[in-house]
């Protein structure tokens, strides 16, 4: 068995050089949909635009002291009556949290990828080092940060043709938490808060681009509809893109998008055809957030907030507060992928001054998390396990797993009792030995 410990932060920082480090912008190679009914569709039918209710305030973030801290829900009598169009508890009594689907495998990502000819020879003609769901590469970068409510995770691998791929495993452990979340009703409603929150503020149709009457009719039918209509966990838009992690691992995931937005027209652009609104359209990662929590569990949810994002080049990100007691969303910021770094740093040092005896707990106004950290760290371990998987004969089944209990992430040349399927479908398997 290989044991990589996972260092701390401040040993990876000090290797960091002058400016930091960044990835390249991720280029989308891909896309597709996922129907309601969970079948795969090489288009953009579930591809949702941002379309919030008129009754939620939405501010944008133009400095990091404006989101430091969850907003304060504002005073509110009970006795008031939660409009349908920010209410985000209507349906929960009837919702399945089974209905989530749980795990997915790569095989809708790989169907983008030979769909979209990426495979054989994922990105510009050069094999992918790695390729998977963009939820793998970031339990990789924040375990850096370890959660201490985390029981770990465990990741199937098998390299292929000079790539690895990498899925996740349903463990007995993680099993049994999600068992017990879908029947704990305190757990399940955030998690329907999320899924609510986004189909309230979202639309099939995009509402910058009304032209005639009928589609002016069809947008106000679908707002309409949304307030009284369950949200479809099951359906969603998936972007697949490219990118370097550590300078030389050429990563290809595939991520959910929420939904996106279409900014105006300049007025030096004389036409909006079709092809130049979707090069103009902007990603949006749609999240919530219990509005008054406290601000230091906001900061940590953030690291996973600007992981997901930044990793999959989504640029926005919108957050909704909701009002535990009341049940209703009360306020929306929209934040700048790259500004969520800089919220946790002003945070720190604002805190250097408010709350000098918390200094003792960690070295003078260091942020709670830092993305630099991150980036060395994930660099560091893919180096380690792409190396190791290099000297496996093809085709051997990798099983990694991360020990918070004694920080180290674990690679091991075999496959759980519990994992009844392989990393790679036989169909893929046959196509690329063709």
């Amino acid at each position: 068995m290989l044991r990589i410990p996972v260092p701390r932060p401040e040993a990876l920082l000090q290797r960091v050089p002058t400016g930091g480090l960044s990835l390249p912008r991720p280029v989308e190679v891909a896309t597709f949909s996922i129907d309601e009914e969970g079948t795969l569709h090489h288009d953009e039918r579930s591809l949702r635009y941002w379309d919030p209710p008129s009754q939620l305030p939405v501010t944008v973030v133009a400095h990091p002291s404006e989101a430091t801290a969850p907003m304060v829900p504002p005073a509110m009598d009970v006795n008031d009556p939660i409009p349908a169009e920010v209410d985000l508890t209507q349906g929960l009594d009837t919702w399945d949290p089974r209905a989530l689907g749980g795990i997915e495998p790569l095989d809708n990502l790989l169907h983008a990828l030979v769909h979209s000819r990426q495979w054989p020879g994922v990105g510009q003609g050069a094999a992918a080092n790695l390729v998977t769901w963009r939820g793998i590469v970031v339990k990789l970068m924040t375990s850096v940060y370890p959660d201490r409510g985390s029981d770990g995770w465990e990741l199937g691998a098998t390299m292929h043709r000079g790539t690895l791929f990498m899925c996740e495993h349903v463990t007995p452990a993680a099993q049994a938490a999600e068992t017990a979340s879908h029947a704990d009703p305190a757990r399940a409603r955030p998690t329907y808060a999320g899924y609510r929150f986004e189909h309230l503020s979202t639309n099939p149709i995009d509402p910058s681009d009304i032209n005639s009457v009928a589609a002016e009719e069809a947008l106000a039918a679908h707002r309409a509809d949304r307030t009284h209509t369950a949200p479809s966990p099951r359906a969603q838009f998936c972007t697949v893109v490219q990118t370097r992690i550590g300078g030389r691992h050429r990563v290809v995931v595939g991520a959910e998008v929420d939904c996106c937005r279409i900014p105006p027209v300049s007025a030096d652009q004389n036409e909006d055809d079709a092809s130049r609104r979707q090069q103009r359209r902007v990603y949006m990662e749609l999240k919530t957030h219990r509005a008054g929590a406290p601000a230091r569990g906001w900061r940590a949810k953030l690291l996973r907030v600007w992981a997901q994002s930044y990793l999959a080049g989504v640029p926005e990100v919108l957050v909704g507060y909701r009002d535990d007691v009341s049940g209703a969303v009360v306020g929306a910021q929209r934040i700048g992928t790259l500004q969520v770094p800089e919220i946790v740093r002003y945070a720190a040092s604002e805190d250097q001054y408010r709350q000098p005896q918390q200094r003792q707990h960690r070295s003078s106004n260091a942020p709670d998390w830092d993305p630099n950290a991150c980036l060395m760290w994930a660099g560091s371990v893919l180096d380690v396990i792409l190396d190791a998987a290099c000297n496996r004969p093809e085709g051997t089944y990798l099983t990694v797993r991360y020990v918070p209990q004694q920080q180290c992430i674990e690679m091991e040349d075999v496959r759980p009792p519990y994992v009844t399927r392989d990393v790679l479908p036989a169909w893929f398997l046959q196509l690329s030995s063709s």
